[in-house]
């Protein structure tokens, strides 16, 4: 009888051992798939979040045609700096004539007035 009731602890020990070992393969189980939907997921936001590689040619071939006209309008920037800086140099030149002529008004109509 001592027998017995050993094999049957140890039965019903395997049969339980059995049952935890079916339901951690089961959490395993679905933290793979789980694992595997997240890579799925994370996949598709990279895919949808990186430009294509026909957007990146157009963006290339933008910035190629655009630095050239970006070195002409500095270019252009530049000449119209110069030319404004001579304009302004030409005008502060005419107000000094302006206020020395202003300033020899008086003496010229005194001038007249002797005469």
């Amino acid at each position: 009888a001592g027998c017995c009731g050993l094999l049957d602890v140890c039965r019903s020990t395997r049969v339980e051992v059995e049952r935890e070992l079916f339901e951690e393969q089961g959490r395993q189980l679905k933290l793979v798939k789980a694992g595997k939907m997240l890579k799925e997921e994370i996949a598709a936001v990279v895919e949808a979040s990186a430009p294509s590689h026909a957007e990146l040619t157009a963006l290339r071939a933008e910035a190629r045609t655009s630095l050239p006209r970006l070195a002409v309008s500095r270019s252009k920037h530049a000449a119209v700096s110069g030319s404004l800086a001579e304009t302004t140099a030409e005008c502060d030149a005419l107000r000094a004539s302006i206020q020395e002529a202003r300033e020899q008004l008086p003496g010229v109509a005194e001038e007249r007035e002797a005469a």
